[in-house]
């Protein structure tokens, strides 16, 4: 999965993030992952699974367990 845009799209993009979250689990995953730069965690640190873990920042790249 992709994703990119505007600051101002940000709202439209996590609006959707329990989806990608409920397909990915659907489809044997147990984690999601967001690759970016460290500008991200501002982004990722409100966001959690339905299990209540958060994203948490790897070398860049943030993991969030599902």
């Amino acid at each position: 999965m992709l994703c990119a845009g505007q600051v101002p799209d940000w709202d439209t993009w996590t609006a959707h993030h329990k989806t990608l979250e409920e397909y990915a689990k659907a489809n044997g995953c147990h984690s999601m992952q967001v690759w970016g730069r460290r500008g991200w965690e501002r982004r990722l640190r409100h966001l959690e699974s339905n299990k209540g873990k958060p994203y948490q920042l790897l070398y860049h790249v943030y993991n969030m367990e599902i």
